[in-house]
């Protein structure tokens, strides 16, 4: 009878956690792309976009683009566009779906861990409301954060299956130890499948020795001890080892794709003491979660007084769980479970330029949430009064949460709500000005992007993508001679950038330097291959340059048949390059098919204008003559 209450229990537990997520997190299933990793993640790449295929999973696991090595990110991001289409809803819903997945799984590991089913469902709420994890949640870009979080905690139910079954001794025990590996290989397996989803999840072996100790209870404080420490950590030397390799892949891939920042750029000094106020201002965020943004800019020093200060109050903490570890062991447990699982990126390896990120809290922030609720559980024990007092602020602050990580996914909407909310709450925020700049510009508010692009430039000037983005918007603008000097300014600061190259080759060219542009285009495509708009605006050039030494038909050929191949002949502007091209080989009768097949393309696709230039250039064509030689 009390199993099937507990069971009734669990079940409107999670009903409970279902419809109260959906409902905190309903504003994502109304937003949009932005433009902030979204574009190289999903929305302008090429080899997302064309959905699940064998080229598309050897590239996945060779890539190491946007300087990170996530295959299942990647393949993921495949099937749902393979199943729904590159619309954004289907991968917000997508992402909203994980997260509630994970709410249940860690419902589920922790009800069975420890058998406090009511502390359970409380870190549960935490977990799923919490305004921190708005981020991982809302981003499309941060697919990789409630992937990786799927695996951890499939890892966690996996393992304590099979601690379960190792503690069995009786007549069974070959049985039970043949259980026992089954489920230590899943845990093994779930481990490594998170690792290829985010290589966040390297100080996982350490989380599980910890729970060896609290709520597993595998450690006990006798004579053995000692003796089960070592054989306990002997049993995650797999999971080390496996780690290690991944970070051996991962650091070699962000530091091949220059996304490890220099200790020039970032002193070590500067990045312990940033470091050191991280985890204290994470712990503020998670007691109070206002003025979220995006992005928090790096700051040029940390005041030595912040420093101090974080620095004792972090070293009180870890003297008080240390001090209460036998009579209070969650309290503990959960603060190293914080301390280990935001280790990797709390900023001592440097990658990218922010101080730090909400989303990096999405996983240790459940060490804080279970060392609160045990520790406020524990405390209040015996104290009837206190307890139904601290069960009503519980049921209080569940809707509180709920508003507030409404109102924060409502933030997500779009690029131009999401980079003002980060202006208003932050200061000196050159990624919120290049965010709210690149808005403006798909919104043809040229000057405004500027405006947002040349204050981004006073922020950061050291920075090459800021001025990459200013003269983008200069091009733009048709001001050839002042967007050259910015993006000259971007390739001095990061000369083997392939987007710098690919700009200064289209300014070049709206300059009339046809020579410099094809060397230009030719750089980009050395730098990153396969850019489809690179190879396309290469063959265009040399198909159709009025200069004969710039001309060049066969590679031409080449080029533009490659960037079809890219775009599975879905794309009309790629096509009547294509056309051009072999009519400069002198190949008029592939010329005048595929230039009509451009129109044909155009017309489906709606772009008239498109589709009137290849119908100009069909005649052409049909009379023999390339494009250089028109009337």
């Amino acid at each position: 009878m009390k199993a099937a209450t507990q069971t009734r229990r669990l079940a409107l537990a999670c009903a409970l956690l279902v419809v109260v997520t959906l409902a905190a997190y309903w504003p994502v299933f109304q937003c949009q792309f932005v433009n902030v990793d979204d574009p190289g993640y999903v929305q302008g790449n090429e080899h997302v976009l064309h959905g699940l295929s064998w080229e598309g999973v050897r590239w996945a696991f060779s890539t190491g683009f946007l300087g990170n090595w996530n295959p299942l990110t990647w393949l993921s991001h495949m099937l749902i566009v393979q199943w729904f289409g590159p619309d954004p809803m289907p991968h917000h819903i997508a992402n909203l779906a994980l997260h509630v997945i994970n709410t249940l799984l860690l419902l589920a590991f922790l009800y069975r861990a420890t058998g406090a089913l009511g502390r359970s469902t409380a870190v549960a709420f935490l977990f799923a409301l919490h305004p921190l994890h708005v981020e991982s949640v809302a981003w499309v870009s941060e697919r990789k954060d409630v992937l990786s979080g799927l695996f951890f905690f499939l890892t966690l139910l996996a393992y304590g299956s099979y601690v379960e079954e190792s503690k069995v001794h009786s007549s069974e025990s070959k049985v039970r130890g043949s259980k026992a590996k089954i489920f230590y290989g899943l845990a093994l397996l779930a481990f490594g499948l998170g690792l290829m989803s985010k290589p966040m999840l390297v100080t996982v072996p350490f989380v599980l020795l910890i729970l060896d100790v609290w709520p597993l209870g595998r450690i006990a404080p006798t004579a053995g001890g000692p003796t089960t420490l070592k054989r306990l950590i002997l049993e995650k030397i797999p999971m080390v080892a496996l780690a290690v390799v991944i970070c051996v892949v991962t650091f070699s891939i962000q530091d091949r794709s220059g996304a490890m920042s220099s200790f020039s750029s970032f002193p070590l000094q500067l990045r312990a003491m940033n470091a050191i106020a991280s985890y204290a201002k994470y712990l503020e965020k998670s007691a109070w979660p206002a003025h979220l943004a995006f992005f928090y800019p790096y700051p040029r020093s940390v005041p030595a007084g912040v420093f101090v200060v974080a620095l004792v109050f972090l070293a009180g903490i870890s003297y008080l769980a240390f001090k209460c570890r036998r009579q209070h062991p969650c309290l503990a447990v959960g603060w190293l479970w914080y301390l280990g699982m935001l280790l990797p990126v709390i900023g001592l390896v440097k990658v990218g330029s922010e101080a730090m990120a909400d989303r990096y809290m999405y996983l240790p922030s459940v060490g804080l949430f279970v060392a609160f609720v045990w520790g406020v559980a524990d405390a209040l024990r015996g104290h009837a009064s206190w307890c139904r007092a601290a069960l009503a602020a519980g049921f209080l602050l569940v809707p509180v949460l709920a508003i507030r990580t409404y109102c924060d996914s409502l933030v997500w909407h779009d690029s131009g709500t999401l980079a003002r909310h980060a202006l208003e709450v932050t200061t000196d925020n050159a990624a919120a000005q290049i965010c709210l700049g690149g808005s403006l510009f798909r919104q043809g508010k040229l000057d405004e992007a500027a405006g947002h692009f040349e204050e981004a430039t006073r922020i950061a000037p050291g920075y090459s993508r800021v001025w990459l983005y200013f003269g983008q918007a200069q091009l733009k603008q048709g001001k050839p001679k002042p967007a050259l000097e910015s993006l000259r300014t971007a390739e001095r600061l990061d000369p083997d950038d392939a987007d710098t190259c690919l700009y200064l080759a289209q300014a070049y060219q709206l300059d009339g330097d046809t020579a410099l542009a094809v060397r230009y285009y030719r750089r980009s495509n050395e730098l990153e291959k396969d850019q489809s708009l690179v190879l396309d605006n290469l063959a265009w050039l040399l198909a159709t340059a009025a200069d004969p030494a710039v001309r060049n038909g066969t590679e031409a050929v080449q080029l533009a048949e490659r960037a079809c191949e890219l775009t599975h002949y879905h794309k009309a502007i790629c096509m009547g390059t294509l056309a051009a091209a072999y009519a400069e080989a002198g190949k008029f009768e592939l010329a005048a098919a595929m230039a009509e097949r451009a129109r044909a393309r155009a017309l489906e696709n709606g772009n008239k204008e498109v589709a009137a230039r290849n119908e100009e250039l069909l005649a052409l064509y049909k009379a023999g003559r390339a494009y250089h030689e028109k009337p």
